[in-house]
């Protein structure tokens, strides 16, 4: 299933490669930017370690294996912070509210890895082989986990992520009924993304569970089920071992459309809006596609005028004097 997925990734990187080059490439390097640039090569960077295959012996430093879970994070985290100041543009708050936003999301994303990667960590140690499994050619194996501690941590940062995602989607739903093209332009570049966040949430607090629940030598059938969709890759049931990576794919395509589109959209209230921290500020030539631009004193509308025989040319030649004489009193005035 990795390698499909890792395929359709490929595949739309190669499709939307020119649309890269001809709206981001020319933007300065500031938030939207970086966020963009980031979101979308980390899968890249991680699919590339993922080809590297290696066999891991016992005393392997437990940080190695820990070391691994850090792109897949890297690149879960990367969005919401996308989405994060997405939502930030549509309210048009102060900066000081993006502070806030930042240290809540971090205090959750913080509470949610620590325990994981402890919990990783401490299921990636290896013990020597018997001599049956010496035999059969392994290079190694798995302790597993024992501390009942490290096990309820892990249950724990589930609930975390389960308020993080519950906390974005109460956010949505409040907003629901707001109008204007960046609420559009969110709610439809985002809006599945944000259910998707909900939905892997709850399935990663359903892993957490399976594991805590889990009978000793029992197969964890409900643990092999939830753990096919969750996007960690710190091994959080026992003997699964492959990082599953169908958010990691489908996560960072939805974030990449939703900076595209706010970035492509032409309503010049949108674009001074997000200019304050995701890209640069809009400037004359492009709120129109037109090449005849006028500045915007010329398109007040003005009222019509009649014109009577030559009047426009003796307008021009003999000023108002002219003017009169050709149009006569009390009727409609001739500009020159």
């Amino acid at each position: 299933m990795d390698s499909g997925l890792h395929t359709i990734y490929v595949y739309y990187y190669t499709t939307t490669l020119s649309e890269e080059v001809n709206i981001m490439w020319p933007q300065n390097w500031r938030t939207g930017k970086i966020l963009y640039l980031f979101i979308r090569y980390v899968p890249l960077f991680f699919m590339a370690t993922v080809l590297d295959l290696h066999e891991f012996v016992a005393g392997l430093p437990d940080n190695i294996l820990a070391s691994e879970a850090q792109p897949p994070t890297k690149s879960a985290m990367s969005p919401v912070v996308a989405l994060l100041i997405c939502l930030f543009a549509l309210l048009n708050a102060r900066r000081s509210y993006v502070g806030l936003l930042v240290a809540i999301y971090t205090a959750l994303t913080l509470g949610d890895s620590i325990p994981s990667l402890r919990y990783g960590e401490y299921l990636s140690r290896a013990l020597p082989l018997s001599q049956v499994e010496r035999e059969l050619g392994y290079s190694c194996t798995w302790a597993g986990v024992s501390s009942s501690d490290i096990v309820l941590a892990n249950k724990k940062a589930g609930y975390v992520a389960l308020a993080k995602a519950i906390s974005l989607y109460i956010f949505s739903v409040r907003y629901r009924k707001q109008t204007g093209t960046l609420f559009e332009t969110v709610r439809r570049d985002s809006g599945i993304y944000i259910l998707s966040f909900v939905g892997l949430s709850a399935l990663r607090l359903g892993t957490a569970l399976a594991v805590t629940l889990r009978i000793e030598n029992d197969l964890n059938l409900p643990g092999y089920a939830f753990s096919m969709y969750v996007p960690d890759s710190n091994r959080m049931v026992p003997g699964h071992s492959s990082p599953p990576s169908m958010f990691q794919t489908a996560i960072p395509v939805l974030a990449c459309r939703l900076l595209v589109e706010i970035r492509k959209t032409e309503d010049p209230a949108v674009r001074t809006a997000i200019s304050s921290i995701l890209f640069d500020p809009p400037s004359p030539s492009e709120n129109t596609e037109d090449s005849d631009y006028e500045p915007e004193i010329n398109q007040v509308p003005r009222e019509m005028v009649q014109f009577q025989g030559l009047g426009r040319r003796r307008a021009g030649e003999g000023g108002r004097a002219g003017r009169d004489e050709e149009a006569g009193a009390g009727e409609n005035p001739i500009v020159d």
